[in-house]
């Protein structure tokens, strides 16, 4: 399919399937594509979309290989974007999102769009504990130490066959901890943001989060969703997975304070809380991003900052949310 441009060209447009585009990334990946030119979107979801998007109502979960073919047999993209999958749940409810519905989709997509480039978003969570102090590559031997790391190192792997075997041209994204507007409650950020929200409204001296030393590489999700055009753009795929980050490793405390600063609130933080489930024996990450720098030309753009002012302007009373603050460049 091809569209005029204003010099009388035309641009070849490329549909694009995006499959969890109402999670947290998937929302941020769909707005991307939508301001690429060239790049036709259609979402595959259980939840209602934009009138002005296209959309198909599909569960990807729950819905047999035959009718994920005939689905992909009607609308041909040439590109699949995976961003759907669980963060939590027991382990057959991880298993069967983040590997099952994985496996289908790859078996699907040979039989119906071979040709079709596969791009599946995975997680730093793969890599399980590593050396303090050094930057992970995607060389680094994986040993995650969550039924979710374990579930979602299982789905890099089936992508990867599939590309080694010559199946179909895919490739893992891995990334690292994606943070902004739109975040979901069962991470630290999120939290954080609606205790400092909540703290802001009701005078609260104090809020609490759980244990804050671990180190973690924090990215944007805006540069997630460049990172997955990047891979979709490229003319050859290189080989995956690739780390996405912001390259830099901070403390989560650090990233708290930075936050309150942002909010405006000087009471006190107190780690009182549990930690995550799926990353407390995990007290470092820092992806090291030399491999997608070559092979997508791909770096992140924004600042920590950037992505907790986004975050903050997503969920803060109306009247605190342009409250000018001073803070310092981290």
């Amino acid at each position: 399919m091809s569209t005029p441009t204003q010099a009388g060209s035309t641009v070849t447009q490329r549909t694009v399937l995006v499959l969890g585009a109402t999670g947290f990334i998937g929302c941020h990946v769909l707005a991307q594509l939508q301001a690429t030119n060239g790049v036709t979107t259609v979402t595959s979801t259980r939840t209602p979309q934009a009138e002005n998007l296209e959309t198909v109502f599909f569960d990807l979960l729950h819905s047999d290989v035959l009718t994920l073919t005939k689905l992909l047999e009607r609308l041909r993209p040439e590109a699949v974007i995976n961003a759907a999958g669980a963060t939590s749940g027991s382990d057959q409810h991880l298993i069967a999102v983040n590997v099952l519905a994985v496996s289908r989709l790859i078996e699907a997509m040979v039989k119906a769009v071979p040709n079709a480039r596969l791009i599946h978003l995975g997680s730093a969570a793969e890599y399980g504990v590593i050396q303090t102090g050094q930057p992970v590559t995607e060389d680094t031997p994986c040993r995650p130490v969550s039924a979710y790391g374990i579930s979602k190192l299982a789905a890099t792997q089936l992508v990867t066959l599939a590309r080694e075997d010559g199946l179909l041209e895919a490739i893992t994204l891995r990334v690292f901890n994606p943070i902004g507007a739109g975040i979901g409650q069962n991470t630290l950020p999120g939290r954080v943001a609606l205790a400092l929200r909540d703290a802001i409204q009701h005078g609260q001296p104090e809020i609490t989060t759980g244990p804050l030393g671990a180190f973690r590489d924090f990215v944007d999700v805006r540069d997630v969703a460049t990172a997955v055009v990047a891979a979709l753009q490229s003319p050859e795929l290189p080989r995956g997975p690739l780390n996405v980050g912001s390259g830099l490793a901070m403390r989560s405390r650090a990233m708290v304070e930075l936050f309150a600063q942002i909010a405006g609130f000087t009471g006190r933080i107190a780690e009182r809380d549990a930690g995550s489930p799926r990353s407390s024996d995990v007290n470092w990450q820092q992806a090291d991003l030399s491999q997608i720098k070559d092979g997508l030309g791909w770096t992140p753009k924004m600042t920590l900052r950037d992505s907790l002012e986004a975050l903050w302007q997503s969920v803060a009373p109306t009247a605190l949310r342009h409250t000018p603050i001073e803070v310092a460049n981290v």
